[in-house]
Formats: structure tokens, sequence, C-alpha cells
């Protein structure tokens, strides 16, 4: 009886012992099928992330235009009697059809100038249609800064364009003086953005001023073709006279980024001086004078300066990326990278960002990051000689210099020496 209930005994723990061994075994394979199973869901989140991040860049991509082609077609309705040196700001609703609805003042200046914003939104309908995927009706906060406004849009209609140009050519070829060909030919050459057109809005802008020596706004033009040129003498002796002929904000900046490139330091600061007493709280203007700091190789004082801004209005991005290059010049990268981080995350639309962080990437061997940057900065702007440059650079030091090859051919197209580096 003790013997076969041994029996039993030893039978029942070999039992018990198959079943728990095959138990943990099966245990085992589970844990080991959810890992897996695990793995292949946080494969699945990350595909899902990266396929949200490129929608997203892409969204990005496609509202920068739509607001560049908005802010076209408003300002070419924007036809004040006088000139101010305050700016507006509206707002107002788009449907899908590109319809504005309760259009309204949201920071007037006087009865003039908020009735010629009113009407700029009027006479502009129909207005661009919102892309698909943004709500309906879109809000607008539309500004009149004419710094802002004067700007030539990267997005217009590159054939319309170049039928102005084409129309504009015949009747000079008629009228080598037609003052209205001259300013038409001229704001689309600008507006074309590459080399060759900038330096035939520089001929024709400034054969215009000659003619026309009291219309500020031709000279103005003539500036920013001048500076987009390049030309950094033709731009210093017409900003120089814009400046005279009307001292507003963006004819100060402009002198005094003049005066800076030319290496005239202490005419600059100077500049700075005085126009900080009649614009003492404009974050531009104190921007302005932290970049004359920056490349009288005074970084200190660019620092200080710009803290000063950041006071004032704490998200103004250019502060912080002029904080970066102070701090590259230091050789203090580490807050310089986290400058350049912040300038980027408040202003994702200045392809200048994109490119000083390629800039500090080359510099700290990060390649593959300078390839990045430089593509987003390509990406904002596609004709961008610094920006091929920099990607240029970054290809080579990985050894594929085919693509190095390419984009140093397109630097050089564009105009970007390649033994130069950004100012």
């Amino acid at each position: 009886m003790l013997a076969n209930q041994s029996i039993r005994n030893c039978a029942l723990t070999l039992l018990l012992s198959l079943t728990l061994c095959h138990s943990l075994s099966g245990c085992r394979e589970e844990k080991e099928m959810s890992a897996e199973d695990r793995e292949k869901e946080a494969r699945s989140r990350e595909q899902r992330r990266e396929r949200e991040k490129s929608e997203r860049a892409a969204h990005q991509i496609e509202i920068r235009r739509y607001v560049k082609d908005l802010q076209e077609h408003i300002k070419s309705k924007f036809h004040p009697t006088f000139a101010s040196a305050q700016f507006g700001i509206i707002s107002f609703e788009i449907d899908g059809n590109g319809r504005p609805n309760r259009v309204k003042i949201v920071k007037g200046v006087n009865p003039e100038i908020n009735r010629a914003m009113i009407l700029a939104v009027e006479a502009a309908r129909p207005l661009p249609k919102p892309p698909a995927f943004m709500d309906d009706p879109v809000s607008i906060y539309f500004s009149f800064d004419p710094r802002v406004l004067h700007s030539s849009s990267r997005f217009d209609d590159k054939d319309r364009i170049k039928e102005t140009i084409k129309a504009s050519t015949v009747k000079l070829q008629e009228n080598p003086q037609d003052k209205e060909a001259l300013a038409s030919r001229g704001r689309a050459c600008l507006a074309m953005n590459d080399l060759l057109s900038v330096k035939q809005a520089v001929k024709d802008l400034s054969l215009l001023c000659s003619l026309e020596p009291g219309e500020t706004k031709y000279l103005t033009l003539a500036v920013r073709a001048a500076r987009r040129l390049g030309d950094d003498k033709s731009f210093l002796e017409l900003s120089e006279q814009a400046f005279q002929a009307e001292p507003d904000l963006e004819n100060t900046l402009n002198y005094i980024e003049a005066l800076t490139y030319r290496g005239k330091y202490q005419e600059a600061l100077s500049a700075c001086s005085a126009a900080l007493k009649k614009f003492p709280n404009d974050p531009d203007l104190g921007c302005m004078t932290a970049y004359v700091y920056l490349h009288y190789d005074k970084p200190l004082d660019c620092l200080n300066q710009c803290e000063r801004v950041l006071k004032i209005e704490p998200d103004q991005a250019m502060a912080y990326a002029y904080k970066g290059d102070a701090y590259t010049t230091l050789q203090n990268y580490k807050e310089a990278m986290q400058a350049y981080n912040l300038s980027i995350s408040l202003n994702e639309d200045d392809e200048f960002n994109y490119l000083r962080r390629a800039r500090l990437n080359n510099l700290l061997g990060k390649f593959d990051k300078a390839i990045k940057d430089a593509t987003a900065a390509l990406t904002i702007d596609p004709e961008c000689g610094q920006a091929f440059y920099y990607r240029a650079f970054a290809n080579a030091a990985l050894g594929l210099n085919g693509q190095a090859q390419k984009d140093k051919s397109r630097a050089a197209s564009l105009g970007y020496l390649l033994s130069t580096d950004s100012k």
C-alpha cells in the first residue's frame, strides 16, 4: 500500500514537473512573441510618426506658399493716399472659395490708412483659395507692415512674371525711358530672384530713380535690388539717398545695414544710436544694432543687445539667431546651438535660421544634420546658393562627391562664391 502510494506520489510529482515545465516553456514562448509584437508595434508607431511628420512638413510648405500668395494679392490693392511710418493689422475669414468675410480692424492707425486696409481686402476679391486641409473658414490676421508688404514673394506665378517682363521689354524697345515700363520690369525682375534678373532690376530701377529723383518708392525698390544683388557699393549709395529723402524705419534699417556691409561700423553704430532715440522699442532696430556689434567683432556687446531686445519682445527669432552667431564667435558651440534651435522654433519660415545651424553643424562635423538643415533652407528658397554650398561641403565630407559637385555647381550658378562664407 505504501509502495503503491509512493509510486503514485512519484508519478504525480513527475506529472506536476512535466506540466510545470510545459507551462514555463509556454510562458517563455508567449513572452518572446509578446516582445516581438511589441517591437513590431513600436516600428509601426515610428512609421506613423514619420508619415505624420512628413505630412506636417508638406502642409507647412503649402501654407507658406498660400500666405505668400495671399500677401501678393492684397498688397497689390493697398493704395493709401499718403505714406505712414505706422502700420495696422486687420482680421478676416476666408471660405473655401476665397471669399473674405468679417473684415475688421485689429490695430488701427488713422481713418485714411484704416479705410485703405479694408478696401485692399475688398478689392482683392476673390482671394486665393485656402489649401483643402485647412479649416473652413480660415481665420487670418494680416499685417500691413511695409517691410512685409514690400518684400517680393518667392512663390509668385513665374509665367505671369515672365509675361510682365516680356510686355515691358517691348515697350522699352519703343521708348527706353518709359517710366511705367521701367517700374514694371524692375519689380518683375526683382520678384524672379535669380542673378541675371536682379541685375536687370538694378539697371531699370537706377534709371528710373534718375528720371524720377523725387519718387522715394522707386529709390526704395532700387535699394532692395542692390541689396539682393550683393552690390555693397550701390546698396550704400542708394540707401543713403533713400534715408536722406525719407528717414523712415525701413530706410533707416537699410542704411545701417549698408554701412555695416562696407565696414563703416562706427558710422553704423552712430546711426543706430540716433535711430533708437526715434524708435526706442522697435525690435528690428534693436536686432540691427546687435548685427552691427557682431560684425564689429564685439560679440559680448551683441549678446547684451540681444538680451535687451528679448525683454521687449521675448519671441524675437532674430535676436536668438544673433545670439547664436555671437556664441559661435566665442566658440561656445553648445549655447550657439541652443540659440539657433530657439530661433528656428520661433520662425520656421526663415531660411537663414537653417543656414546658421547648417554652418555650425558643418563646423562640428555633424554633416548629416548639416545636409538636413541646408535642404530645409532650400525648401523655403529653392534658389539659395548658400544652402547649396553648405550641403556641398557636407556631402564632400561624407564622401558623396557626385552630389557635392552638383551642389557646388548650383551654388556657383546662383552667384554664391565657394571661397566665401555667410555674413
